[in-house]
């Protein structure tokens, strides 16, 4: 259970930030973990400050 806090407080600033939808933000942290090769529990706790890693702008420029 304590994972799925962690990812789900990162969806919400992300959701924050980004200003997309709980998939796209959930898309977000999976391509950060697969592009960084570290488990999405471990990408969770920063990737809201990882913006280039995530591939997108803030305010509107979700990951698709």
């Amino acid at each position: 259970m304590p994972h799925r806090d962690l990812i789900g407080q990162a969806k919400g600033l992300l959701r924050e930030r980004f200003e997309v939808d709980d998939e796209d933000a959930f898309r977000m942290l999976v391509k950060s973990s697969q592009n960084t090769n570290v488990e999405l529990t471990a990408v969770a706790p920063v990737a809201p400050r990882q913006r280039r890693r995530l591939g997108c702008s803030p305010r509107g420029g979700g990951a698709r």
